[in-house]
């Protein structure tokens, strides 16, 4: 079984620094996960797109999978009220 790499973007590291320390902490956890398993039972595809999505209590991790290069992309991180928007 070969692990994916995870990538994070530019904004995402930004958006670290708004989220408390614990949160933060359980969010990493569970992005790492994603090397193992990226399409995980609690991850869902997010409808008319190529992204998905996991859940860590009131916040989102929006990513894509590039499986041919072996690589999951953190694209988006934020509150659930808050990272869907455009």
């Amino acid at each position: 079984m070969e692990f994916y790499k995870v990538e994070f973007a530019k904004s995402v590291r930004k958006d670290f620094k708004k989220i408390p320390l614990l949160a933060a902490g359980r969010i990493l956890n569970a992005i790492f996960e994603l090397a193992k398993d990226p399409r995980s039972y609690s991850s869902r595809k997010l409808k008319g797109e190529k992204l998905y999505r996991i859940r860590i209590g009131n916040y989102r991790v929006i990513y894509e999978i590039q499986d041919e290069r072996l690589l999951v992309s953190v694209i988006k991180l934020g509150h659930r009220k808050d990272v869907y928007k455009k």
